[in-house]
């Protein structure tokens, strides 16, 4: 029972997900998904790749960001969260 509920939350997770992407498709300050899909046991999304670190990698790598570095990064991440509310997505992390 209780491996059937955590698969059926997994399910309703993977569905918020896919819908927040939908909702999102054009902001240039959040990765794409172009499609998905389901296997015999698992979701594939295939989204956009994007090289290089991620940005806690960054900052343990360099320990420190410049003042224009965080205002760039800061940025990004208010514009980012701010497409989210437009669309009626809240964010909880």
């Amino acid at each position: 029972m209780k491996r059937r509920l955590l698969k059926r939350k997994d399910i309703d997770h993977a569905w918020t997900e896919h819908r927040v992407f939908e909702k999102t498709r054009d902001c240039p300050f959040l990765v794409q998904l172009h499609y998905a899909f389901l296997s015999n046991e698992r979701l594939h999304l295939v989204m956009d790749y994007v090289a290089g670190k991620d940005f806690i990698e960054l900052l343990v790598q360099r320990g420190w960001l410049t003042e224009n570095e965080a205002r760039f990064f800061s940025a990004e991440v208010i514009l980012a969260l701010q497409h989210l509310h437009e669309v009626g997505n809240q964010h909880s992390h």
